[in-house]
């Protein structure tokens, strides 16, 4: 009986740290979920070519907010774990291309340009850094037939200001809003450990 104890506990343990642990951005159509954050982004491609001012003039009426530098950054790092500010432009790398596919799926192409045989995708926002300036957040995706692809990462760029009444074709602006419901994905777990606790009381009925 001791046994099946251990055993309930070591699998609901488990479980419940599943739930927590490596929390990802999940696709939801017009915007992505952090459920790490409890935020919603909203797709860059909706104010693609909007000046700052203009994307939350349009979007507050629905509850979307600018997103604040700490709220871009633990983002981007929980989407690029391994990245480092390593070039003047931003971290280029070959080694991301799943998290940068990934990237331009959640968040949209905000300028695709054909160089040649090169496909250049870029999903590039706006937000507001720490010394108050509006500068430019996101990746660049080179896609090269004889050498593959790398991506430019873009998450202390100070090389790209602008204000916030000019808007920039091929940038769109990264606005969030919280999420007053919790992530269900706890409840399923209850839900889980609770058919381990009933499936271990039946076992000890029948012993009886």
């Amino acid at each position: 009986m001791l046994n099946i104890k251990f055993v309930l506990l070591g699998a609901a343990l488990t479980l419940f740290n599943l739930g927590y642990v490596n929390a990802s951005l999940i696709d939801d159509g017009d915007y992505v979920l952090d459920t790490e954050s409890n935020l919603q982004w909203l797709d860059l491609t909706l104010t693609n070519g909007m000046s700052y001012a203009d994307a939350i003039a349009v979007y507050s009426a629905n509850s979307w907010r600018y997103a604040t530098a700490s709220e871009y950054k633990n983002m981007f790092d929980s989407q690029f774990p391994l990245y480092s500010e390593n070039t003047p432009f931003g971290y280029m790398s070959r080694d991301i291309s799943n998290e940068g596919n990934q990237f331009l799926e959640f968040f949209g192409a905000t300028r695709t340009n054909l160089i040649g045989d090169i496909s250049i995708q870029l999903s590039w926002g706006f937000y507001e850094n720490e010394a108050g300036n509006i500068t430019r957040g996101g990746i660049e995706q080179h896609y090269d037939p004889a050498s593959l692809q790398f991506e430019i990462l873009y998450r202390d760029q100070e090389m790209h200001v602008v204000t916030s009444e000019v808007g920039n074709s091929g940038f769109g602006t990264f606005l969030v809003r919280d999420v007053i419901h919790s992530v269900p994905l706890p409840s399923v777990i209850s839900l889980m450990f609770l058919g381990l606790v009933s499936f271990g009381l039946k076992r000890r009925r029948k012993k009886k």
